[in-house]
């Protein structure tokens, strides 16, 4: 394992992962990309987390997130078939999450998010959609703090789905995106 900050930031020094004991492989999982790489060709670094690029504003996704901003003030029976209105809490936590989301990809991959379409569903949850090209990411945001949420995404010979808690920080489940 890699002890000290220079070390962790010595790109050069990719550590062997199969000599790793299942509990390293574990605590470890932070994936980067040598900066002469590939950028297909990526590895993992013990411990290492890409402090010296954290970002913490993206104007595109601070931009999608005020051209929704009216999603809030839609009436009960919005969609002229009785659907509930987006609560404040819901859109939120929506922002919360999709804030999250786009500081998780770019500190673990070094990727910045695009801006997703940002949409209200009838039973009062919001949706988070990307599509580009082959690859498709839904987030659906419920509206009580504290329950689980859920995501779906697909790309050529993969598609994975499954509960997620937007009010934790923990998006590890966007992997597949980038494997």
């Amino acid at each position: 394992m890699l002890n000290s900050a220079a070390e962790q930031c010595d790109w050069d020094s990719i550590v062997d992962t199969n000599k790793w004991t299942k509990a390293e492989r574990r605590l470890s999982g932070t994936w980067i990309r040598k900066m002469d790489s590939p950028r297909s060709e990526t590895r993992i670094v013990a411990g290492h987390t890409n402090k010296s690029r954290k970002k913490t504003t993206f104007p595109h996704i601070e931009k999608a997130i005020a051209d929704a901003v009216d999603l809030k003030d839609l009436p009960a029976g919005w969609d002229d078939a009785g659907a509930q209105p987006i609560q404040a809490k819901t859109w939120e936590r929506a922002v919360t999450a999709l804030r999250g989301a786009a500081e998780f990809v770019w500190a673990r991959h070094d990727i910045e998010l695009p801006a997703p379409t940002i949409g209200p569903c009838p039973d009062g949850s919001i949706d988070l959609y990307w599509s580009a090209g082959s690859i498709t990411l839904l987030l659906n945001i419920q509206s009580e703090t504290g329950s689980t949420s859920d995501f779906y995404g697909r790309k050529p010979n993969l598609e994975i789905k499954g509960p997620f808690n937007p009010d934790s920080a923990d998006f590890s489940f966007l992997y597949w995106l980038f494997s």
